[in-house]
């Protein structure tokens, strides 16, 4: 096989695959009952333009048709990842699912609501005390622990 033949079927093999390997996030987005709330619109919508850019640069000006159907399924399956999203947006609205519950993205407002702290190993120790030796002598100022 020359080189182009080994880039071509590459080529032709990875971007197969890729079109495959968009059918989990679309899966995923038709189930979604959150609105979308983790999916860019933005960035599927500008790997659907890259893609349907590349298909007509492929079609126009390299007279490629594997090439620009491959890029163009690409863009298809961008395409209908940014719709779904979109729709389940406007389907859910307001009333969306947060994707993760509030009670779990509280933070806690004293030091006594936190995880306790775990020991350092001793081996660290005075690794740690060098280093704020030279903060305090190049700042002038004792690093607080606080």
């Amino acid at each position: 096989m020359t080189a182009e033949q080994i880039s071509l079927t590459l080529f032709t093999l990875f971007n197969m695959i890729r079109i495959v390997g968009y059918l989990p996030q679309l899966v995923l987005s038709l189930r979604d009952t959150s609105g979308g709330a983790s999916t860019s619109i933005v960035t599927w919508a500008m790997f659907c333009a890259a893609n349907a850019s590349a298909a007509a640069y492929a079609h126009i000006n390299a007279g490629d048709a594997l090439m620009a159907t491959l890029f163009g399924a690409n863009a298809l399956c961008c395409f209908a990842i940014a719709a779904v999203t979109f729709g389940k947006r406007r389907l859910f609205g307001a009333n969306a699912r947060p994707a993760i519950a509030a009670e779990e993205t509280t933070v806690p407002q004293t030091r006594s609501e936190a995880a306790p702290i775990p020991a350092l190993p001793a081996a660290v120790l005075p690794a740690i005390a060098a280093r704020r030796r030279r903060l305090e002598v190049m700042t002038g100022v004792a690093p607080s622990l606080t």
